[in-house]
This record gives C-alpha cells, structure tokens and sequence, in this order.
C-alpha cells in the first residue's frame, strides 16, 4: 500500500482519520441520524458497522509538507459531493477539479494495493474483506 503510494507520489503519506469504532458508539451515532439525511451514510446497528469489528478505515492523504492534499470535500462531508461514483459527474459540473479526483484515484488505488475495498459514497473509507462475511464471522467490539 505504502510502497505503490511512494512509487507513484514520492513524499506523500496516508493518514488514518477513523479505524475501529466500538458498537456503542456506533448505536450512539446512529440515534442522531436516523430519520435524517445523514442516515444513508452510517450503517445500522441491527447490521453493524465493519469499524465495529476492526475491518474498516476512514484514510485520507497527506503532501510531503504534512499537509492533507485537497480531496474536493472534506473528510466526513455527508454529500453527493464525496462521492466517487459520481466523480465524472462533479467533473462535468465543475464542482470537482482534476487533481481533486486524482487525488482521490491515487488513495483509491493505494489502498486496493493493500487489499483495501472503497465504497461508492465516500471517497475516505474501505474496508478490508467482504462485510457480510466480517459480520458473520469477525469479533464485534461492543
């Protein structure tokens, strides 16, 4: 994971912004969103977060300089607009530039150098194994 990041942006690193987030804290989060907008962005109790069990990883990237590169939104932005599947779209519109998607492609492809798995609507957050399996069979931490 490191290693394609160095190879392809010498210099710049990966900053972990959230990893395991315990089940209640997650139940705690979920009473705030639920019936929101924000909802579809937070996984229901009843189903468990993979942060729960230590499978997830909310990262973004930092410069050389220590600074977080500018990713077009911010870390835990609950809008159309951290979406990578909408990418071209944002582009399209003008509401994205191109190194803001680059940016977000470089950690993408870091991270799935790592076995890491994106989602559609975050562009900060992976998972890592198949979340029905680390559901069924993973340690929940409570």
């Amino acid at each position: 994971m490191i290693g394609r990041l160095q190879a392809t942006r010498p210099g710049w690193r990966i900053r972990v912004l959230d990893a395991l987030r315990p089940h209640r804290v997650q139940v705690a989060l979920w009473s705030e969103v639920r019936g929101t907008p924000m909802q579809p962005y937070f996984a229901d109790p009843a189903h468990g977060s993979i942060h729960s069990y230590g499978m997830a990883v909310d990262v973004t990237l930092l410069r050389p300089d220590g600074q977080e590169v500018d990713m077009g939104s911010g870390f835990d932005e609950m809008s159309e607009l951290s979406h990578p599947a909408l990418h071209e779209h944002h582009l399209g519109q003008g509401m994205l530039q191109p190194g803001h998607v680059d940016a977000r492609v470089c950690l993408q492809q870091a991270m799935a150098h790592g076995g890491f798995r994106g989602i559609s609507t975050e562009w900060w957050h992976f998972d890592l194994g198949d979340r029905r399996e680390v559901r069924r069979r993973g340690p929940r931490v409570d």
